[in-house]
């Protein structure tokens, strides 16, 4: 049986080879526009406050990681030679052109995305306060809803208990591939679903064998 750990590994390789993926043929102008229909649907969700505050934050990551750090130069020489390498490669200046244009077309689309990634990772934070009011209260309903099954014994469903558990994974993966994903994206879909695991977590617990 393989371990915990080599399943979770295998899923984040996954998860890296979907953003690879949809970096390697995502239009550079796809991204944008998605990006600015986006900050549209933040401003009109959250307000033009928070919306500045996710912007800002979001552009200090990029800054500090694509500027400070220097990787956007770093990525550039990595995979397209400056002109003073071509200048070099004598009868050979042409060579490859195609292939460095597609390359700096790819590395573009990877920085938008990487911006619109940190924007989303900053509205998510802003709903982190709202996990513990949602989630403790519905596990312990659930939880009270299992110990009045115990008394009166009404029927705990493994089936209902094993679809929900299997939901709210399903769930946090579609969330996960959404925050990458190059369309725009209401911020409201985040309590959306926190809402719904929050039900799911309840049936989930309400239904967990009597014996356990």
């Amino acid at each position: 049986m393989p371990s915990s750990q080599s399943k979770s590994s295998k899923y984040v390789w996954l998860y890296i080879a979907l953003i690879v993926a949809m970096m390697a043929v995502v239009k550079v102008s796809t991204v944008e526009t998605a990006m600015k229909a986006e900050h549209r649907l933040v401003t009109s969700a959250l307000g033009q406050t928070s919306s500045d505050y996710v912007y800002s934050h979001a552009a200090d990551w990029y800054r500090t990681i694509a500027v400070d750090w220097e990787m956007h130069r770093t990525l550039e020489n990595m995979f397209i030679p400056t002109d003073e390498e071509r200048a070099r490669s004598k009868g050979l200046e042409e060579f490859g052109n195609y292939l460095f244009k597609y390359m700096h077309e790819r590395l573009e689309a990877f920085w938008r995305g990487l911006y619109m990634l940190f924007t989303r990772m900053w509205v998510l934070f802003l709903w982190l306060p709202f996990i513990p009011i949602v989630v403790f209260p519905a596990i312990n309903h659930g939880w009270q809803i299992r110990n009045i099954k115990r008394t009166n014994f009404d029927y705990a469903s493994p089936t209902k208990h094993i679809y929900a558990v299997a939901t709210i994974k399903a769930l946090l993966v579609i969330l996960l591939t959404l925050i990458v994903a190059p369309i725009p994206m209401t911020p409201l879909i985040y309590p959306a679903i926190l809402m719904i695991c929050g039900i799911l977590a309840s049936v989930s617990v309400a239904n967990i064998q009597k014996r356990l």
